[in-house]
């Protein structure tokens, strides 16, 4: 009797053990620059260019001359680009996409 109520105790603990364990594994990590790049810029932004305004690259574009006028252009952009709030993407991902951006810019767009 006392070893069927241990394995139901050890039953019950390892279902609760792998319950938690998968909704933690469901819980997503925030996504690395490269990977916000891709999803909220490169639709319009992609190597470096612009598919709304071919004359207005990222390559070379004066708002990366600084990281406020970038974090200005992000957060009351010129029409058509779409506002970015801070709950959107936060000044600290904001200076991440500008950094991720000059390389890009000076590595070649690969």
């Amino acid at each position: 009797m006392k070893k069927t109520i241990f394995l139901c105790l050890m039953a019950v603990i390892l279902v609760a053990v792998f319950t938690i364990a998968g909704m933690t594994q469901g819980t997503a990590a925030p996504a690395p620059t490269e990977q916000l790049f891709k999803e909220q810029c490169a639709p319009c932004h992609a190597g470096g260019g612009n598919i709304v305004n071919p004359k207005m690259p990222l390559k070379g574009a004066p708002l990366l001359t600084t990281f406020a006028a970038f974090l200005s252009q992000v957060r009351k952009p010129q029409p058509p680009m779409p506002t970015f709030s801070p709950s959107q993407i936060s000044d600290g991902q904001a200076q991440k996409l500008y950094d991720y951006i000059l390389k890009q810019n000076k590595d070649g767009w690969k």
